[in-house]
């Protein structure tokens, strides 16, 4: 039967071909076969299939060598599969009509794969999401039908389909708000508008106007507000929207602009030109669908009509027939979407040639501002076309907007308010209203915007702005460029696309152009939408790559700090732990001598350092540094007992060279600090033993201005003095940087001690200047504190109490500026006694309670001592005046004679008991 025409032997062959491809098919002996008697195995039960939905009749299966089945059940399946799509289609629509998704979506996916070029499936699916207002969903299934029939058929959707979508879109644009709009500013955009259009209906000089605006800063907004507010009489009004769906689609604005202005005006459409209706009637077939026209074309003459040449010239005589009669005002919002040709068409001929008659007023995104301007810049030149700009708002916008909505007058919100929003309107406008309905929703309409645009960049725009979401602050574009292994110059390309398509905005910070997210609220939402793994791995690239490409051998504390940043947030928790110990250690352990700059270092940081260390398995190493650190930290914020043991503890039992040195110089500075003589002559000796271990000229010349400094409280003048000039002159021979620079400073500061001591306070007064020359001109801080107490503890004893109150005032405030105890007791003792002495008592107890606070915690001699001198001048001053008696009882409750003898105690162990006769003779 299935192969007649071959031998016996041979069809038997293919029919055992065809009953082995079935058993393979269903894993079952389909068949039996009794006495040469081919029969259907009657113990396999037979589902007969009615179901459409579950596939096409044989689906799979042939037969070898057999053409007549083959045609037969071509044939077949042709006919059957028409049935299986009416019916399917009946079931589609009844599901439909039902409000039953589920099975009406199964049979919508069904007749797509049977026929993916069916528009009126796709319309009825259009019209089931649209009454559930499911409007994204609709415009998908447009985007998604015109991209098959595009590329299947080269073929758009028909005009019904298109204009029931650009519906869609007017109405997900224009959907009415929930409460009234606030409109504000934009009084010179308004006012510039409004002066063209007063010119342009009294038939003076006018220019037409792009609008350009990043997205969510409101050209929408300021279109329809000017349009609301301003009464159009005199002209023609026409206005709508341009939709990316429709930008593919040549000449599809200027159908509308046709077809709106026909309907505007209500012209008879027999009365337009021959040559306008023929081409209209092809343009604009829902204008001229009942129109029977009585003249025709050649095939030939049709092929020369429709060129772009003759297309162009008839649209020309189709305005210059329509403007001659009317004055158009044309509103056009998201230009960026207009189809190139109707684009091309409205820049070189209907503005200029129709400029007269015709007033444009456009409005597109910002990222599209070269591609437009390319087709308008004749008209710009010309001054037929103004392009104005609208920004985001600025603060005091911001604040304005605040104080008329919620009535908030603080700065505080509204300085918060914009760094979040950038001044975007949009965002703005959500925000307050979240604030005001006290919605916690973080749903925001403008960052779902930004989402769509996202969406349309390319895989390595949207690779970039990913990685660029990691940094919290300003984006490393180096970084980037290194950890994706593409070219900077590559790189920088891609963030200027991404700058113009306003994702990215440049700021200039310290003289240089940066990059940051123009939204930090959008930078939250690109990173929190990445996956945690991804986010994890991303962070540890960036770490790696800092570490091994851009550290080097130089201290940089904003990489450095980024690094650690990054190592937490990959889970790196060593390498994140072992670059914070370093880090705190530069700042605490660092080359400058005196307890300052420890502001970002706290307590409570010590304290969660110190618990992270003990949740994580970390080297001996690291431990080491860890109480080193604390040891330094807290000797230098003056505890000193538990600063001690930590010190010990490391000098006791860590070998490394480099922690040991910290750790000595730290209690050489704890002796400087209280002036404990006979310790930091110990101390500097032993860490002058250990740079025999482990030389370093530096170093070295460091612990000789220490030695130097012991040598003088020990009265050993001479020899300080040369050791000071051996240090000085390692330092100047050495390379400048901010530890050699404040070392000569502290060195020159040094050198005026032997005169201090002897009284001979005009000999010091060049070397504490020449400290401060030096510190000044280098930018450091370092000293600067010490250095200006002692300028002005000099031009005090000399008599010059105004520049003594001078300097003792900058130190003062050099004192709130840098987190340094040493001095500032002196400091507010000195200008305490001043201020008394001036009869400014209250201010003079402010002082002088500042200053007994602070030597309870410094504890150093030498600035006790001149403070326990100044309480007795004090004192002996009080007891002849009741009123200044009053104030200072509580600050210095105990008798003059107790003041008395600790001032001489202490003095005595500094060797100056001469300090005593301002005393006595007061």
């Amino acid at each position: 039967m299935f192969w007649p025409d071959l031998e016996h032997i041979s069809a038997n062959k293919n029919l055992r071909n065809a009953i082995y491809h079935l058993k393979n098919l269903f894993d079952k002996d389909i068949f039996t076969n009794e006495n040469g008697i081919l029969a259907i195995n009657p113990t396999i039960p037979v589902i007969i299939n009615d179901d459409p939905l579950r596939g096409n009749i044989l689906q799979g299966f042939f037969i070898k060598n057999c053409p007549d089945f083959e045609i037969f059940l071509e044939d077949y399946k042709r006919g059957h599969s028409l049935a299986i799509y009416t019916g399917l289609k009946e079931d589609f629509i009844q599901s439909l009509d039902q409000s039953n998704q589920e099975k009406a979506l199964k049979c919508f996916f069904a007749l797509k794969k049977i026929n993916p070029y069916d528009e009126d499936i796709v319309r009825l699916m259009m019209r089931f999401y649209h009454k559930r207002n499911e409007i994204e969903k609709c415009i998908s299934l447009y985007k998604d039908l015109e991209r098959v029939l595009h590329d299947d058929l080269s073929v758009e959707p028909n005009l019904e389909l298109k204009n029931y979508c650009r519906n869609i879109l007017l109405e997900k644009k224009y959907r009415p708000p929930k409460s009234a709009k606030y409109f504000y500013g934009r009084k010179n955009e308004l006012g510039k508008i409004q002066n063209f259009y007063l010119n342009f209906s009294n038939g003076l000089r006018h220019s037409s106007i792009i609008l350009f605006a990043p997205i969510g800063c409101g050209k929408t907004a300021l279109l329809n507000h000017y349009l609301n507010t301003t009464i159009n009489k005199e002209n023609i009004l026409i206005h709508f929207t341009c939709f990316e769906v429709e930008k593919n689609t040549q000449l599809r604005i200027l159908e509308l602009i046709m077809y709106k202005l026909v309907s505007a005006t209500g012209t008879n459409i027999n009365s337009l030109p021959e040559n306008c209706r023929y081409l209209l009637s092809h343009v604009l077939p829902q204008i001229f669908n009942n129109f029977v026209y009585d003249f025709h074309f050649s095939e030939a003459d049709t092929s020369q009509f429709f060129s772009q040449y003759k297309i162009e010239e008839t649209l020309s005589e189709f305005f210059q027939f329509m403007l001659q009669k009317y004055k158009l005002f044309l509103v056009i919002d998201d230009l960026q979407f207009c189809d190139l040709s109707s684009l091309s068409f409205i820049a070189r001929i209907l503005c200029p040639v129709f400029k007269e008659r015709l007033l444009c007023l456009f409005a597109a995104r910002e990222e599209n501002h070269k591609d437009i301007i390319r087709y308008f810049k004749n008209l710009i030149m010309e001054n037929d076309m103004e392009v104005i700009h609208i920004g985001n708002f600025s603060k005091e916008d911001v604040s304005n907007i605040l104080q008329d909505i919620l009535d908030i007058k603080d700065h505080s919100p509204s300085d918060s308010l914009y760094d979040s929003t950038n001044g975007n309107p949009l965002f703005l406008m959500e925000v307050i209203q979240n604030m005001r309905s006290n919605n916690t929703s973080q749903n925001y309409k403008f960052l779902t915007l930004l989402e769509e645009k996202v969406e349309k960049l390319d895989a390595l725009e949207k690779t970039v702005l990913s990685i660029s979401s990691l940094f919290f602050d300003f984006i490393n574009y180096d970084i980037i460029s290194g950890i994706i292994n593409l070219d900077v110059i590559k790189t920088l390309e891609v963030f200027e696309s991404l700058v113009n398509q306003g994702f990215i905005k440049e700021e200039i910070s310290a003289n240089k152009i940066k990059l940051k997210f123009s939204h930090e609220k959008f930078r939250e939402y690109i990173y929190q939408k990445q996956p945690l793994v991804k986010r994890m791995s991303l962070h540890g690239k960036i770490a790696d790559y800092i570490a091994d490409h851009m550290l080097g051998d130089t201290f940089n504390s904003y990489l450095t700090d980024s690094m650690i940043y990054h190592y937490k947030l990959a889970g790196h928790n060593v390498k994140y732990l072992e670059y914070k110990l370093k880090v705190s250690g530069q700042i605490v352990c660092s080359g400058n001598d005196l307890p300052e700059l420890l502001t970002p270092i706290t307590q409570s940081y010590i304290e969660e350092l110190e618990r992270e260390i003990n949740e994580n398995t970390v080297t001996p190493q690291m431990k080491f540094e860890f109480y080193l650190l604390k040891g330094c930290f807290l000797i230098r914020t003056c505890r000193y007992r538990e600063g001690l043991d930590n010190l010990n503890y490391v000098i006791k039992y860590d070998s490394d060279y480099y922690h040991l040195w910290i750790a000595y110089r730290h209690l050489v500075l704890y002796s400087v600090q209280i002036l404990d003589k006979q310790n930091m002559r110990e101390h500097t000796l032993s860490s002058l033993r250990l740079l025999r271990k482990w030389p370093d000229e530096l170093k070295k010349a460091e612990i000789l201005k220490f030695f130097a400094l012991s040598e003088m409280h020990n009265l050993h003048f001479e020899n300080a003095q040369k050791v000071l000039q051996r240090s000085l002159d390692i330092f100047q021979h050495a390379k400048s940087n901010s530890n050699t620079v404040n070392n000569i400073a502290c060195i020159y500061n040094y050198m005026g001690y032997e005169a201090r001591h002897k009284g001979e306070y005009e000999k010091t007064i060049p070397y504490y200047e020449k400290a401060i020359e030096i510190c000044s001109n280098g930018g450091i801080i370092y000293g600067l504190p010490l250095y200006y107490m002692n300028l002005g503890q000099a031009f005090y004893k000399l008599g010059d109490i105004d520049k003594a109150k001078k300097y003792f005032t900058i130190s003062n405030s050099l004192h709130y500026k840098i987190d340094n105890p040493l001095s500032k007791s002196l400091t507010n003792a000195y200008l305490a006694l001043i201020c008394f002495q001036a009869e400014e008592y209250r201010q003079s107890e402010e002082y002088l309670s500042q200053a007994i606070e602070i030597s309870k915690v410094l504890d150093n001699l030498y600035e006790n001592a001149y403070l326990y001198k100044i309480i007795c001048l004090i004192k002996h001053q009080i007891e002849r005046n009741k009123s200044a008696q009053v104030l200072f009882d509580s600050i210095i409750p105990e008798n003059y004679n107790y003041y008395l003898i600790l001032a001489q105690s202490t003095f005595k162990q500094l060797h100056l008991e001469r300090e005593m006769e301002d005393i006595f003779r007061s």
